[in-house]
């Protein structure tokens, strides 16, 4: 496979172009972050041309993580797609949080529990749910209909972004206080 590219390129041909496409989406401002320091969270809007019949779809494929790491900084990563007539979203953490390192820092994993709780309370879906996900290494949590699959939320991506953003200043606050005490 690694000699001889060209003679399995049906294995990563289209990967490859989900991936470029991404980038490209970044590079030319249709997708973007938007960094919150204060609460180490990227917000990550995924541009609609990427969901294409042949690019990427949140209810088949996963996020384009190549392109998000390459541009989000924060330890948590709010990523909101397109999706019917309502927004994707999936919450997770950078993909090396699982792993202790020497260079990178310690990501912490929060309880989104009162989050969670707070979203569905402001959710007009009724046919899904906001839903802790630990399924993958770097999952936290995401907006999933009955089957467990992507489903469309009415909140809008700043609204989700603003909720999460509390949650983690008031968590970080806490934590703060704790170790002064």
């Amino acid at each position: 496979v690694l000699t001889r590219t060209d003679d399995y390129e049906f294995l990563w041909r289209d990967a490859f172009a989900r991936i470029h496409a991404a980038m490209e989406s970044f590079a030319r401002g249709r997708s973007n972050v938007e960094e919150f320091a204060d609460a180490r969270l990227s917000v990550v809007t995924l541009a609609p041309e990427l969901f294409s019949p042949a690019g990427f779809d949140p209810t088949r494929h996963c996020a384009p993580y190549t392109a998000i790491a390459h541009h989000a900084r924060g330890q948590l990563f709010l990523i909101a797609a397109p999706m019917m007539s309502g927004w994707s979203y999936r919450v997770d953490y950078p993909y090396y949080s699982w792993a202790e390192t020497l260079v990178r820092p310690a990501v912490v994993r929060r309880d989104f529990e009162a989050l969670l709780a707070r979203l569905n309370e402001l959710e007009k879906s009724a046919s899904a749910e906001w839903r802790a996900d630990t399924s993958e290494l770097s999952s936290a949590f995401k907006f999933l209909d009955r089957s467990g699959n992507p489903a469309a939320s009415s909140l809008a991506p700043e609204r989700v972004a603003e909720e999460t953003r509390s949650l983690l200043r008031e968590a970080d606050r806490v934590e703060s206080s704790h170790r002064s005490a």
